[in-house]
């Protein structure tokens, strides 16, 4: 998990609120595409603009959260990308 960006204010002794964005990134050989394609003519990367159930993606928690949420926008802030070797990121806010 790599994190990219933090908001904090302290609410109360030993808490504190925090607004985050943050890639996970794996490597899922069942995606590699570089294969199916001469070396020259691949993608750089294949964009999933919505979370597909079809991909398989880790799962994720914080140990010790009192309470989370996701950002609540009109779209969802978040993406995934496949790399031709099968690697996925993931990012989300």
């Amino acid at each position: 998990m790599e994190l990219r960006e933090t908001h904090c204010n302290v609410v109360g002794f030993q808490q504190y609120k925090m607004q985050l964005t943050f890639r996970m990134m794996w490597q899922d050989e069942r995606l590699a595409y570089a294969h199916m394609t001469p070396d020259s003519n691949h993608l750089p990367y294949l964009t999933l603009a919505k979370p597909s159930s079809e991909v398989w993606m880790p799962d994720l928690f914080f140990s010790n959260e009192l309470e989370g949420h996701y950002h609540d926008m009109l779209k969802p802030n978040t993406y995934t990308r496949i790399f031709p070797d099968g690697q996925v990121l993931y990012s989300t806010r």
